[in-house]
């Protein structure tokens, strides 16, 4: 009788943890189909605008941890400047730091700018077909402002909810400088930090998988409403939808030349 209870019980043990083991293909949604991802091709070509490449440094490689790191600057000659940045991993990275953790709201704050209480926080973009949640921010530092957009696409979708983690966090750094309530016990309790993996839970969107991390910027020269006009219409000129695994492909076929 009682070898038979151990058997239950072992027999129920084997269950839960195949439960546990099928669940997240279960409640993740999202694609399975590596041919079927899309992602962001950057164009470096666009009619009116001369690019020039950035080397974003040593160091921020090393952080990001990306396959591929795209980073430069548009200009109109004596004009208008966008600059844009793109990070891609092309699998899931293991004991590396995440690649949506150094949001302009984290990093840009560190290196003293102010996020200014400008609304709205956030916008949905259709970007050649692709419905975008991009979160939007005005910095500034001493007289210099700048209009940023950023957001992210995962396992060949886009992210759903918003990339505003450290929104509160960035906020309160500010507020620590001046004397004010904030500073590591402010940003330790953001629940909006904590709650970020709960919502891609609930949601169920992965956060695991193929990642890519776009960010534009235009120095804000005369009104923030043209400077918003200017990368709304950058997007679709900047970005097009490629193929996860002709891009994979390509990356491999370098990586075999370098080696």
């Amino acid at each position: 009788m009682k070898s038979g209870r151990n058997y239950a019980g072992t027999f129920g043990l084997a269950v839960v943890l195949l439960i546990m083991w099928l669940f997240p293909g279960f409640w993740y949604a999202g694609k399975s189909d590596e041919e079927s991802y899309q992602w962001f091709g950057l164009n470096e070509e666009i009619s009116g605008w001369e690019y020039n490449e950035i080397s974003v440094g040593d160091a921020a490689e090393a952080i990001l941890v990306a396959d591929r790191m795209d980073n430069g600057a548009y200009r109109q000659g004596d004009g208008p400047v966008v600059r844009v940045f793109s990070a891609k991993r092309f699998e899931e990275k293991e004991n590396s730091v995440g690649l949506f953790s150094h949001t302009p709201d984290r990093c840009w704050t560190n290196t003293g700018m102010v996020i200014e209480n400008d609304e709205p926080y956030f916008r949905n973009v259709d970007i050649h077909g692709i419905e975008m949640v991009l979160e939007r921010r005005v910095f500034s530092i001493g007289s210099q402002r700048e209009l940023v957009y950023f957001g992210a696409l995962v396992g060949g979708a886009a992210l759903p909810y918003r990339m505003d983690q450290y929104l509160g966090s960035g906020r309160k750094r500010e507020s620590a400088a001046r004397g004010d309530e904030g500073g590591a016990i402010g940003r330790l309790v953001n629940t909006r930090v904590w709650g970020w993996a709960f919502e891609s839970f609930v949601k169920r969107a992965r956060l695991a998988g193929p990642q890519q991390l776009i960010r534009i910027s235009t120095p804000i020269t005369d009104s923030v409403e043209s400077a918003d006009a200017r990368l709304l219409d950058f997007f679709e000129k900047w970005l097009s939808v490629v193929s996860y695994e002709d891009e994979v492909k390509q990356f491999e076929k370098q990586r075999e030349v370098l080696e």
